[in-house]
């Protein structure tokens, strides 16, 4: 079996390679010092089609393979040693996705062609002060069903992407338990907006490096959210959580 690049994939490389290098690379130390990733390159990267590229066409993603998504990832982590970049870029990959295949057309046609263009976040919230790789016994922010919406309360910490969510407007997908006596199957997964959102709360760490991409949390107290703003199916957020986990560590 012959692994190696096809003509498309290598010239992805470069078009991604020659892009980091000459627009990236020379502003890493700005970006550090800024605490924000310039505008002008979000726009650069959505013109590459370098935001959420394993997004489908269709919501303004380039549709890409994962393949395709690891060569760009190494290419703007070669350029950017301040992983500000990188890590927006990952972020919004794997759960980019994750929207686009699970979420429902409402949400989809809503935020996924502003994150694609640059003018909205899609994150994930997971962790919470008490912890987030064992999420069964650190994830205690509860969703309950009112009708068609649903009500979240909780906390969410050492979330990337808060302040640029809050800004730019997106969502955070989000992890709460729907049903407590299920243990991992008892979550479900939650389109959550930041920007604007009475009951919403945000808070900003200072970390000590990777400073262009913020990192901090966010209160949910009563927060009302559309039927439509469940991702998949109740009860299968942990394995939607995971699929989008193993994606961002490709």
């Amino acid at each position: 079996m012959d692994f190696s690049w096809t003509d498309e994939q290598m010239l992805w490389r470069k078009t991604v390679h020659d892009f980091a290098q000459k627009k990236i690379k020379p502003r890493v130390r700005e970006i550090d010092s800024n605490k924000k990733i310039p505008k002008e390159i979000i726009r650069d990267m959505a013109k590459l089609g370098l935001l959420a590229p394993t997004v489908p066409q269709e919501y303004g993603g380039s549709g890409v393979d994962w393949t395709m998504a690891c060569i760009a990832a190494e290419e703007l982590g070669r350029a950017d040693i301040s992983l500000a970049i990188p890590v927006l870029y990952l972020v919004e990959t794997a759960w980019g996705y994750i929207l686009s295949r699970y979420g429902t057309n409402r949400v989809k046609e809503e935020y996924l062609p502003k994150v694609t263009s640059g003018d909205a976040f899609c994150g994930i919230a997971v962790t919470e002060p008490t912890g987030g790789s064992d999420i069964v016994g650190a994830v205690s922010t509860e969703a309950v069903k009112k009708g068609n919406n649903w009500v979240l309360n909780g906390e969410k910490m050492f979330i990337s992407g808060v302040a640029e969510s809050n800004k730019w407007g997106g969502v955070h997908l989000t992890l709460a338990r729907t049903d407590s006596s299920l243990g991992h199957k008892g979550f479900s997964f939650f389109a959550v907006p930041l920007k604007d959102n009475p009951g919403i709360t945000v808070t900003l760490l200072e970390d000590m490096g990777r400073m262009g991409i913020s990192t901090g949390g966010f209160v949910m107290k009563d927060v009302n959210l559309l039927g439509d703003y469940l991702i998949g199916e109740v009860n299968k957020g942990f394995y939607y959580a995971m699929e989008g986990f193993s994606a961002a560590r490709v």
